[in-house]
């Protein structure tokens, strides 16, 4: 099972596409997810300059990545102005905790 995480970073209109998958093998609880997310943000972000990104987000392992990175951007000391260049997230089956009555109305 393959999951992944996708940044569009924007700069004047023109998209850098950036792929990030979670090697399956070394997760063993939400815990793991944070070198991946600190791998993120030392490689993709903490450098960038662009003006916009948004995620997308591929199963639930992609979700956990973005959580952790989400967690990990409150430690950074430009987290506020970080956290505002993001302008969509898109969550392309992520599983969720439910009960079939909840949709129901």
């Amino acid at each position: 099972m393959t999951s992944s995480i996708c940044f569009w970073i924007t700069v004047l209109y023109s998209f850098t596409v950036v792929r990030f998958t979670a090697d399956i093998q070394r997760v063993r609880s939400f815990a793991s997810y944070r070198q991946f997310a600190l791998d993120i943000y030392e490689k993709i972000l903490e450098t960038s300059t662009a003006p916009y990104i948004y995620c997308h987000m591929f199963s639930m392992n992609g979700c956990s990545t973005f959580c952790a990175l989400w967690d990990l951007l409150d430690t950074v000391t430009d987290c506020e102005e970080l956290k505002s260049k993001f302008k969509g997230l898109i969550f392309d089956r992520c599983a969720l905790h439910h009960h079939h009555h909840q949709f129901i109305a």
